[in-house]
């Protein structure tokens, strides 16, 4: 079959690695057990195979060399996304500044390819991982492209990646999850990574995905010498989802110099829409990113950044653990203006009609190993409420946890607007906080999940879950009238996922309706 058809692998009956190898023996379309392996085939003249639905460490560590991700680059609220920003990293003994990414309708899979450049991006010297990006622009909305990306002259990757825009009035989901370490620690807390990378990767309607922050713990991950390799582990290892679906970040505590990693490095691995970062506060800046150097910091890449996704606006903060103890507030003021413009703009955007902000630190947690940061209850409550925000996502305690709507009065005192758990209309007053972690690894604070100090829970609380990792999904259906979450519960060590629970929320008059 010279279709460019899919190797498909049956969960718990055989490694992807060792599907890939039977790939390499057969050239013929077979059936072999719960596998269908398919020819390769050449278009435009590389050689490629197509390799989707890829899951486990295998291909994190075999299958994958490139580091392919995609993302959206356009910050309007126009409410489609028809531009792409891919990046990946090419072979090492590459000088060239530019090299190409070749791309195509994925429906028309006989078509020929259009040609964008990638640019070389520049690291500093005594790094050894070459990054080339591409920006592609005008393409059609709703619309799987595929890609082939040039490593070297005249070399190219024999793997075919997948990316979607989005449309206009369409149902869509998307992923939310932070904290996931990297997967194989020494100190076995990275007991869930592995099983978080295949549920997402085995969605088939997914859109795109949140990484919420804390993604390799560079400072207690002995295996690494230099942040650039921990860094790389961390692309290496998400391959099976970025392979395939956008990957929108926020950034967490431990990506920032006081944990020995550095923001920047991290910011320029990614290219999201024009935004706001801390350049004006050189006392901030060296906190985040371990220098008071302008021309070392990220000029492009933004802290703080918003995007479109047909009737919603997301909005990514930087989030962080409360700096009181460094002289620093949790939200400089800067920030906080650019997050109030950026919320009341939406908000008298008629065409938006859910504005979903997501940052990795909690105001609310009433875990042991990172309790509320109340700082940030207070500084973005009351935006909140006087935007209309609904839902805000939210990481870094490790266990998971739902308010139900809040009223925020300061940051010890709130309002609960409504004992409803399950489904909320337009008629409810405040915000609904979801806290989603860890996404694989547990904390190194007693080694463990972080276990809830109150019994019976605060007021506040809708649902809560310390016993397992976990992983956000939620659906925004057709014309956006309706958002439909749910939490999915991942034991780890490889046993199957399992729904932990799900509320709906919905623009109507009333749920029943």
């Amino acid at each position: 079959d010279w279709g460019g058809r899919v190797v498909r692998w049956s969960h718990g009956t055989m490694k992807p690695c060792v599907a890939y190898a039977i790939v390499l023996i057969f050239t013929l379309s077979l059936s072999f057990g719960s596998f269908e392996l398919l020819s390769n085939f050449v278009v435009n003249g590389p050689k490629f195979m197509v390799f989707n639905d890829r899951e486990g460490p295998c291909w994190s560590q075999g299958g994958f060399k490139h580091r392919f991700h995609s993302s959206w680059s356009d910050g309007s609220r126009k409410g489609t996304q028809s531009q792409l920003a891919i990046m990946y990293t090419a072979e090492n003994t590459t000088l060239a500044e530019e090299l190409s990414v070749q791309y195509r309708d994925a429906s028309s899979v006989t078509g020929s390819f259009k040609t964008a450049r990638a640019r070389r991006v520049q690291v500093p010297e005594e790094y050894n991982t070459n990054w080339y990006e591409a920006e592609i622009k005008g393409l059609n909305a709703s619309t799987t492209y595929q890609f082939l990306i040039q490593v070297s002259e005249g070399q190219w990757d024999d793997r075919l990646y997948e990316a979607k825009t989005s449309g206009k009035t369409e149902a869509f989901e998307f992923a939310f999850f932070g904290d996931s370490g990297l997967w194989g620690r020494e100190d076995g807390l990275a007991t869930g990574t592995t099983d978080v990378i295949d549920l997402i990767s085995s969605w088939k309607q997914q859109l795109f995905v949140i990484a919420a922050g804390d993604f390799a713990y560079f400072n207690t991950d002995d295996r690494f010498d230099q942040l650039e390799d921990a860094i790389n582990a961390w692309f290496d290892q998400i391959q099976p989802y970025a392979s395939k679906f956008v990957v929108m970040p926020t950034y967490g505590n431990h990506e920032l110099s006081y944990l020995r990693e550095n923001l920047t490095e991290w910011k320029e691995k990614f290219r999201v829409p024009k935004g706001f970062s801390m350049n004006s506060s050189r006392e901030l800046m060296r906190l985040l990113s371990g220098t008071e150097d302008i021309s070392l910091t990220s000029k492009s890449q933004p802290s703080y950044y918003a995007f479109t996704v047909g009737t919603v606006r997301f909005v990514s903060i930087l989030g962080i653990q409360s700096l009181r103890k460094r002289g620093l507030k949790s939200m400089p003021d800067e920030a906080l203006d650019w997050i109030e413009k950026e919320l009341r703009a939406s908000s008298r955007d008629r065409s938006i009609k859910w504005i979903i902000p997501f940052f990795h630190v909690a105001p609310f947690a009433d875990g042991f190993s990172h309790p509320s940061v109340k700082t940030l209850r207070e500084q973005l409550g009351p935006l909140f409420q006087k935007y209309g925000v609904r839902i805000v996502l939210n990481a870094h305690d490790q266990n998971y946890e739902r308010t139900l709507p809040l009223v925020i009065v300061n940051e010890d005192d709130y309002v609960v607007t409504s004992q409803e758990t399950d489904c909320y209309d337009r008629r409810t007053n405040g915000t609904i906080y979801v806290k989603t972690s860890p996404g694989g690894k547990k904390s190194n604070i007693g080694n463990t999940f972080s276990k809830f100090q109150t019994d019976p829970p605060p007021e506040y609380t809708a649902f809560r879950d310390d016993d397992q990792h976990h992983v956000l999904q939620i659906r925004v259906e057709e014309n956006g009238d309706e958002i439909v979450a749910k939490s999915w519960g991942l034991p780890g060590e490889g046993e199957e996922p399992f729904l932990l629970e799900e509320f709906r929320y919905t623009l109507a008059e009333r749920c029943n309706e």
